[in-house]
């Protein structure tokens, strides 16, 4: 019978585009951990909805931390995943 063994591909475009959905695919983490990180990053992408980058520098550089910050989790949660899949072969 097959388990259901996480995709570290799928968690990390997945915690790349908003940190925490790929925790919560891998199931690590703490739970309030990823839901912490799903609100403060829908309520970022909703400030660059509203006020938009076209008005100040400062929502460019938010969008650029929020960019490295994103790769950070993904990769993180890409290395979860992955061992998550090499402890279940073994």
């Amino acid at each position: 019978m097959k388990k259901n063994i996480p995709n570290p591909w799928i968690a990390l475009f997945l915690n790349s585009f908003i940190p925490g959905l790929g925790y919560f695919y891998c199931g690590t983490k703490w739970k309030w951990f990823n839901v912490t990180l799903i609100f403060i990053e829908i309520l970022r992408y909703l400030e660059l909805l509203f006020f938009g980058t076209s008005f100040d520098n400062k929502s460019m550089y938010q969008l650029f931390i929020g960019i490295i910050l994103g790769t950070i989790f993904g990769i993180d949660a890409f290395r979860d995943a992955y061992l998550l899949r090499k402890k279940n072969d073994t």
